[in-house]
């Protein structure tokens, strides 16, 4: 258990790291309109937060850490949730 405490605590260091950046370089900035059709439709298009352990979009479906999730298919949940909190297969 010591090493996967130490992966995470290192991994989770990186991370605070690139937001504390992202904060600071970038946090005026504006990424979208919201409509109240928008809202209403489920926010199809619009950006609704920021996210590393995924993404979804319409051509490519949902990707976890950059893997088409029917790739994971065959996956052991326990190498899902590794993946999901080290960015590691």
């Amino acid at each position: 258990m010591g090493i996967l405490k130490d992966k995470l605590s290192a991994f989770a260091e990186e991370r605070r790291t690139e937001l504390k950046s992202l904060a600071k370089e970038h946090g005026d900035v504006q990424i979208g309109e919201t409509k109240v059709s928008h809202v209403l439709g489920g926010m199809r298009g619009l950006p609704g937060l920021l996210c590393d352990t995924s993404t979804v979009s319409p051509q490519e479906g949902l990707k976890i850490r950059n893997i088409p999730i029917n790739d994971l298919t065959n996956a052991l949940p326990e190498d899902v949730f590794y993946l999901l909190l080290t960015g590691e297969m």
